[in-house]
């Protein structure tokens, strides 16, 4: 019996002994004092690996055991088994190192990946005693909560299991020796400490393939046989069939980490930064994943012929057939094999299609290429991996997005697109025989999502990140089911033809976690689907059983990919609990139906007879092939969908008319007035597809379309093409769509209709405003409930000069109450949470007529009384604050000298900084020569916040820019308190008593450069490749040092570039814009300085500007307008007002820390 099997009960403590020699005094009193300090760091007793799995705690903590080696060891290799986690590992034995998992401080490292088994140094063992075995553990900031195995001794053919009793302790505490409670020394069968290692909880193992096929059972007239199994193939993630009935795989052998590159920091979620991204297959550091191709050669049902299209690679998900090759999706890119001849040996190097996309997180990158009807590729993008997608050598910039999201590539035009934004964590496209787009989610409740072209759709905002959109106000959420468990991320609707009523149309969903194959209906919920669920197709009682792909074969059965894994949780992936080795197929069907035979579709002819098949899949070959030989094809055979009925195959032979580019306009007018209502929508949006190309007639009779249509997805086809078309044809659409009060509770259509309107707010808001302000519009239920307030909302919120006076006309454009309200509660919502806007007169004064007792819109239009009562307020203390900023607000805009009492007396007050910092703002707007000395009397007594906004003011008119440098000469004012922006204002003035006197002064910000400093990028970007950094340290030193300026994931100010959508994963460039503001400063935000008639110096970015005023954006974050009357002179800077030397005073682990948030791809939650 081992030891620690005897010990366990007793106390949990043991007190560690400090030291007791004494020379001289000052050694007495510390063997006093460390008894003391050693009680403070008492070792305790805890299992392990319990206390792994429950979390270790943040700094180093020692881990100390010992174990018994027997004398017949001495002979053979000794193994150390120790798992890694997200921290920093190290053992020993004897003191003797056996191995480090990552780095400790000052560069630390994560060692999560690093599972193995490492050779004990022989001369530190001493055999036939007692050894003691420590491991050291440095945790920072990581993900916690790994299913962690407990150490363990190897031999080839014996093992001792160090699952148990541990001594624990901090570091630094003093050891002693190791507490005789603590030891192992029990030799078991190396196979059995293997298998413990391996299991989790109510886990039975893994099984062999026939194992865990007869632990399967289908549910009810099912049937479930296995198709493929390891050896031959392993983790299949992906499958298709091509026009020869042969089955291809995605075999994701590499997952879960990219070939080649190392983690520079993770967050508890495991995003990665990596310290590169990996080059094109084939200069690329080959991976593991393959593109495999299995075929039945004599029509038994087996796949008894196996080749290899393309291996080496890494982290590809899934692939294409057609258009001469192959289309493979392996992030960062798009690549295509080709391969003209067919013979299934790529002709040559792949080509780079499109860059791009993310690899932060292998479990949710870009996935499940696949052929639309309408010959774009579509795929998803997961929730924790982000996108910058351009075409290689295009000046384009790139498309951005962050999380989850379905996109589509033409390969003829090489156009990107997003097709619709949102969802849960995208890991499935499914595409029915509509053309109807799904994907499943990674939560509970529902069983996916329902994407619609343009669609903006629910996420998890806090961890995924914003819509792109900030305009999209609102979303659509997944489709309406019962309250059931997460999750089911990708299912197929059944239309293979094989099916029985009631299994056919069912949608048949993946469940990884639970191990099953769900079954649920499929009903209409106005323009999109609600689920109920009714069964399961396939259950298993082996907790390995992983399915992660669903298809629909060409023999009508529902084939069924099992990644087969102890844990499909991808935390454990990265630990290392993945095997490549293993996965499996199996095929479902029903009992009573034969499998469907092989359709050939060597000929054109029998390519367009497939295309009337009852299996989906098989019209879904056929019409890719179509694609990918037009010229061969009859299309008078195709132009019999005209006369087809509906439920017929109608739109199959439309889609392929359309794909072999023979549809002219009778053939496309004739599908838009189709009977069947799936032509009609595809009619509608094939024309919006190219709308630069759409035939005047075609776009008359879609137009007329709108106000006749019946059926609701047609109506929501229709508004969302209108997006893609010209202005004037797409408002037209959505004033005849807007008209029918019935889709006002569409789940779909009342956003379809404001989304397309939010496009035309940018790019003709007048046309906008004659839309919003007709009666026949205004007064419909859709526009009231939902696009009126929107669309005050979307002006306002921009609080552009021009958006405001579009705001102005709106209200301008009505008489009616009830209109008007609608309009006010998008004004509300704009301006809720916000600092107070600086409303046009025009827009006070509309505003006035429905909200006459408005105090703050008396006091912007000059009310005596009004001014009166708003001073009285401001004065009192014990009034709202934000009431009071607000009027403080309203009366600096009068720019009255009258007001300078109040003023200075707050600012001499104990009011708030925002109270204090609003006075100091009005002031910099008049004259007096008191002010200067006033603020410079008041500066010790100011917050950093307003300090800022005071020497704004001082350094905006000359001579209270003279008494500034006075003051910092004389030491009044410490010349470290004064950011670079004052120092260039106060240069900016023509004064000869400055220019010696800054130089002096402040030399480095007036030797301001844009050249890069290469030198300084190249230091610091060692420094922070050094070791991971921690991006939640990180986003605390980024609010410090970047937020108040810039915003990001959400967070921040607006006085610099938004940074969400920047390029941060370049490391080179952001260091380079840090160290070197002004060596790239990005379009709309250089730095405009403006000197107006009465001597006032202003810099910032231009915000907004319109014939009447210009308004300057702040170094203090203040805008400021200026009529445009009183400028006398106005040019751009070279010089960012970011200042420099950010980075000086931050250690190495502070700049990885920073780095580590700045290179996030989506929010910390």
């Amino acid at each position: 019996m081992p030891l620690s099997s005897r010990v366990n009960g007793r106390s949990a403590s043991r007190r560690v002994a400090g030291p007791t020699l004494c020379f001289g005094l000052a050694l007495a009193l510390l063997s006093i004092l460390a008894p003391i300090a050693a009680r403070g760091q008492e070792a305790t007793i805890v299992e392990v690996p319990g206390d792994w799995r429950s979390g270790i705690g943040s700094g180093t903590t020692l881990y100390r055991t010992r174990v018994r080696i027997p004398a017949a060891w001495s002979e053979r290799r000794v193994d150390f088994f120790l798992e890694g986690a997200d921290d920093a590992r190290e053992a020993s034995i004897n003191g003797s190192r056996i191995v480090r998992l990552g780095e400790f401080p000052p560069d630390y490292r994560s060692g999560l990946g690093g599972t193995g088994r490492y050779e004990l140094p022989r001369d530190a063992v001493r055999f036939d005693d007692w050894n003691e075995i420590e491991i050291r553990i440095h945790h920072r900031g990581g993900r916690g909560s790994f299913n962690l195995a407990a150490p363990a001794l190897f031999t080839e053919f014996e093992a001792i299991h160090l699952a148990g009793s541990w001594e624990k302790r901090a570091e630094g505490s003093a050891p002693g020796e190791a507490d005789e409670r603590t030891g192992f020394d029990r030799v078991e069968p190396s196979a059995d400490v293997l298998e413990r290692l391996q299991r989790l909880e109510g886990d039975r193992g893994a099984q062999p393939s026939e194992a865990a096929l007869a632990l399967l059972t289908a549910g009810e007239g099912l049937t479930v046989e296995g198709v493929l199994t390891d050896p031959i193939i392993g983790q299949p993630l992906s499958m298709k069939w091509d026009d020869r009935g042969r089955l291809w795989v995605a075999e994701y052998l590499q997952y879960p980490n990219p070939a080649g590159l190392r983690p520079v920091s993770r967050d508890t979620f495991l995003r990665t930064v990596y310290d590169g991204v990996p080059a094109a297959p084939p200069h690329h550091v080959r991976g593991r994943d393959r593109i495999s191709i299995h075929e039945d050669t004599d029509g038994d049902g087996k796949l008894d012929r196996h080749s290899v299209f393309v291996d080496g690679l890494s982290l590809a998900t899934s692939f294409a057939l057609g258009r001469g090759g192959v289309f493979v999706l392996n992030p960062p890119y798009l690549l295509f094999y080709p391969d003209a001849d067919r013979d299934d040996v790529p002709d040559g190097d792949p080509q780079v299609l499109l860059e791009g996309f993310g690899i932060e997180d292998s479990h949710s990158i870009a996935n499940s290429l696949r052929w639309g009807p309408d010959g774009w590729l579509y795929a998803a993008q997961g929730s924790t991996v982000s996108g910058a997608i351009v075409r290689p050598g295009s000046d384009a910039p790139p498309v951005r997005s962050v999380g989850q999201l379905i996109w589509r590539y033409h390969p003829p035009t090489a156009r990107f697109e997003i097709f619709a934004e949102g969802g849960g964590n995208a890991f499935g496209v499914e595409i029915d025989s509509a053309g109807r787009i799904f994907s499943g989610h990674n939560g509970g409740d529902t069983r996916g999502f329902h994407y619609v072209q343009g669609g903006y759709l629910q996420k998890g905002f806090s961890k995924h990140g914003e819509l792109s959109n900030p305009y999209a106000f609102g979303y659509f959420s997944w489709m309406t089911h019962h309250s059931v468990p997460r999750f089911t991320h990708t299912f197929v609707i059944e239309e293979g033809g094989r099916f029985p009523p009631p299994l056919a149309g069912r949608l048949f969903g993946v469940e990884p976690l639970q191990g099953r194959v769900v079954m649920s209906d499929v009903a209409r919920d106005g323009s999109t689907y609600r689920t109920t669920d009714v069964g399961y197709a396939l259950v298993s009682n082996d907790s390995w059983f992983r399915p992660v792909d669903i298809q629909i074969g060409p023999d009508g059965a529902i084939y069924v990919a099992d990644f087969y894994e102890q844990r499909i949780d991808h935390g454990s992936h990265y630990q290392g609990r993945v095997d490549p080795g293993t996965g499996r197929i199996y095929r479902i069907a029903p009992n009573d139906r034969a499998a469907l035979a092989p359709v050939r579709m060597e000929t054109a002819d029998e390519r367009i007879a497939a295309l009337e098949h009852p299996n989906r899949t098989v019209r879904q070959i056929a019409l890719a092939r179509l694609f990918d030989e037009p010229d061969s094809v009859d299309p008078q055979r195709l132009r019999r969908f005209v006369s087809a009925e509906v439920g017929a195959r109608a739109i199959d032979l439309y889609w392929g008319l359309e794909a072999i580019g023979d549809a002219t306009r009778d053939d496309r007018l004739a599908a838009l007035s189709h009977p069947d209502p799936i032509v009609r929508t595809w009619a509608v949006r094939l024309a919006a597809d190219a709308p630069d190309q759409v035939d005047p007639i075609l776009l008359a009779a879609i137009v007329e379309r709108a106000s006749i249509e019946e059926e609701v997805q047609v109506r929501s086809q229709i508004a969302s093409s209108a997006r893609r078309l010209a202005v004037p044809v797409r408002l037209e659409l959505i004033d005849r769509l807007v008209r029918r009060d019935l889709d006002a509770d569409d789940k779909h259509l009342p956003l379809l209709l404001w989304w397309a309107i939010e496009k035309s707010c940018g790019e003709a808001p007048r046309e906008v405003v004659e839309l919003a302000t007709r009666s026949a519009f205004a007064e419909t239920e859709t526009a009231r409930t939902t696009l009126l307030p929107r669309i005050m909302r979307r002006f306002v919120t921009t609080g552009r000069r021009h958006d405001l006076l579009v705001a102005a006309d709106l209200l301008a454009g009505t008489s009616d109450p009830d209109i008007a309200a609608r309009l006010l509660e998008g004004f509300d919502a704009a301006v809720a949470g916000r600092p107070p806007l600086a409303l046009p007169e025009s827009l006070a004064r509309q505003l006035l007529r429905f909200r006459g007792d408005s105090l703050e819109l008396k006091v912007l239009l000059g009310d005596v009384a009004a001014i009166d009562e708003a001073r009285r307020i401001i004065r009192d203390e014990s009034a709202e604050s934000a009431l009071r900023l607000r009027l403080i607000e309203g009366l600096a805009a009068r720019r009255s000298d009258d007001d300078r009492p109040l003023w200075l007396a707050l600012l001499g007050s104990s009011e708030s900084g925002a109270i204090r910092s609003a006075a100091i703002g009005a002031l910099a707007s008049l004259t007096a020569d008191e002010i200067g000395p006033r603020l410079i009397e008041a500066w010790r007594g100011l917050g950093d916040d307003e300090r800022l906004v005071a020497q704004t003011a001082l350094a905006s008119r000359a001579n209270w820019a003279a008494q500034l440098i006075d003051a910092v000469e004389q030491g009044t004012i410490g010349r470290d308190e004064i950011v670079p922006d004052t120092v260039r204002r106060i240069g900016y003035h023509d004064d000869s008593r400055f220019g010696e006197r800054l130089t002096v002064l402040w030399p480095e910000v007036r030797r301001a450069t844009t050249m890069a400093d290469e030198a300084g990028i190249a230091r610091a970007s060692a420094r922070i490749l050094a070791g991971n950094g921690n991006p939640y340290d990180g986003r605390d030193l980024y609010a410090a040092k970047c937020g108040k300026c810039h915003r990001l994931f959400g967070a921040g100010g607006d006085l610099g570039p938004e940074l969400t959508g920047f390029q941060r994963t370049d490391l080179e460039r952001l260091l380079a814009n840090l160290l070197t503001p002004s060596l790239e400063i990005r379009e709309g935000y250089e730095t405009t300085v403006i000197e107006t008639d009465d001597g006032l110096i202003l810099t910032g970015f231009v915000e907004s500007q319109d014939e009447t005023q210009v308004v300057i954006r702040q170094a203090d974050g203040r805008a400021v307008p200026i009529p445009v009357e009183a400028i006398v002179e106005r040019f751009v800077s070279p010089d960012s007002l970011m200042p420099t030397g950010l980075l000086d005073d931050l250690d190495d682990q502070q700049l990885r820390d920073l780095f580590a948030y700045l290179r996030s791809a989506q929010p910390l939650p």
